[in-house]
């Protein structure tokens, strides 16, 4: 048995078939084909997803706020993923961070503007595009395009996968109305959206999906010059202590903009309709705003985990499903983990044995990077919610402009909005010690202030 599965490789004449032709299974299929033309040998990729990307509505969007990071756009570029301008909705410059006590804009360094923002299906429900500005449809139609004699897609959703008994048979994915095909491999490239995560616990082979929570996600329609004027080219992030809501967000396209709001737990409308309420959030949008009568929503399941053995004999799963960056990147996640992913399916094997010393080994300094991203997220929801603390991060955050610490201080927040710095970097920079001194020193100031106030009044002390 043993000598069998080690025995388990890709060959001339093997057959993937992907299920979900999303990012991670589009970028699956172009890193194994990649590989395979490397390697000489030909192979057939079958991509399954049962949704068009070419779509308006939930019909054809796989969710999420639809923001391409810098490091994104540059692993896309550097595969030969040139996004059209016109599936892009706007080109975002920088960053607008909101507290409860101050309000700040963050530019990459250097000044670089190389972020994205898209749709991930055609536009929302209730929109009128003349043209398809899907980024997902874009992605699969270029892997077709560039291998049309290796990749195709069929439009059929997959509703069962029947893993083999023994490492000599294949994998039998049925779908569609009742018919099957085999293959020498099955990619799960579904995200956690799908209901074939339950159906993959049933079969046994030890896979648990990652911890996640439910966010919330709405398009609202706004006049575009108030979009262009108002809230520019820059997302809008608001970190405002909010019961039940870690951080919400503004990003502004063309004709809409993507509200999005994540909590430590589950968030629903209520929740949404209470952010758009808050006073700081008013005051980003039209004075005389009013909720539109229609609107396009969703609640996407967020990653906050690694999902457990997303790998068995002759299967594997990518993306979200698998391994995710906490809370960001999920494009760049789903590259990063397809590109592992078909690395050991051509170079290790397609066994338990060799995804595990292939795949899930490689993927290992993503996941540690996510216990550093929970560390910050939660200091910073501790800074957020004390108000000591808050204004301590206040007074450094808006210090002199060249001031080393403030650059820093700037730096990282930059990584935690964007996504574009890994979480043990930022971690590292917290606990720099020039940051560290100038953090303490001036919570010292802001306690010896909040003490001496009530003394200060009673004299007469303008504080």
């Amino acid at each position: 048995m043993r000598n069998g599965r080690s025995s388990l490789r890709l060959g001339e004449g093997s057959r993937i078939a992907v299920v979900g032709g999303g990012p991670s299974g589009a970028f699956f299929a172009h890193f194994a084909g990649k590989l395979a033309r490397q390697m000489g040998i030909g192979i057939e990729i079958v991509i399954f997803d049962g949704k068009s990307f070419a779509r308006r509505g939930p019909a054809g969007c796989n969710m999420g706020a639809g923001v391409i990071s810098e490091s994104t756009n540059r692993l896309l570029r550097a595969e030969g993923f040139e996004l059209p301008e016109e599936r892009v909705q706007r080109h975002i410059r920088g960053y607008r961070l909101y507290t409860r006590d101050t309000a700040l804009t963050l530019r990459g360094p250097g000044g670089r503007r190389d972020i994205s923002a898209v749709f991930r299906g055609a536009g929302p429900r209730f929109s009128a595009s003349a043209f398809n500005v899907s980024f997902d449809d874009f992605v699969l139609r270029h892997v077709v395009e560039q291998a049309p004699d290796v990749v195709r897609v069929v439009p059929e959703r997959v509703e069962e996968i029947a893993l083999p008994g023994r490492p000599e048979d294949r994998v039998v994915l049925h779908y569609g109305q009742g018919e099957a095909m085999e293959a020498d491999l099955a990619v799960g490239a579904f995200g956690l959206n799908s209901v074939m995560l339950q159906k993959l616990t049933r079969l046994g082979f030890g896979y648990r999906p990652p911890p996640m929570v439910r966010a919330c996600q709405a398009e609202l329609p706004l006049d575009p010059d108030f979009i262009r004027d108002g809230l520019g080219d820059n997302v809008h992030t608001f970190v405002l202590g909010m019961p039940g809501i870690r951080f919400g967000a503004l990003t502004p396209k063309e004709q809409h903009v993507t509200v999005s709001i994540v909590g430590k737990e589950d968030v629903g409308l209520a929740d949404l309709r209470r952010f758009l309420d808050h006073p700081i959030v008013r005051s980003v949008l039209p004075p005389d705003w009013q909720p539109p009568g229609q609107t396009c929503f969703c609640f996407p399941r967020l990653s906050i985990g690694a999902a457990t053995r997303p790998f068995t004999d002759r299967f594997v799963l990518v993306g979200d499903s698998a391994f995710c960056r906490f809370y960001k990147n999920g494009f760049e996640s789903a590259l990063l983990t397809s590109r592992l992913a078909a690395e050991a399916a051509f170079r290790v094997g397609i066994s338990a044995q060799a995804f595990g010393d292939g795949y899930s080994r490689a993927a290992t300094p993503l996941v540690r990077d996510n216990l550093c991203g929970h560390l910050l997220f939660e200091l910073n929801d501790q800074i957020s919610c004390h108000r000591l603390l808050a204004e301590a991060r206040r007074r450094l955050v808006t210090g002199p402009d060249g001031d080393r610490t403030v650059g820093l201080l700037h730096q990282i927040l930059w990584g935690m909005v964007t996504g574009s710095l890994p979480y043990w970097q930022m971690l590292l920079m917290v606990l720099s010690p020039r940051l560290m001194a100038r953090a303490a020193a001036t919570l010292a100031g802001v306690v010896l202030l909040e003490a001496t106030r009530p003394v200060g009044r009673a004299v007469g002390w303008r504080m």
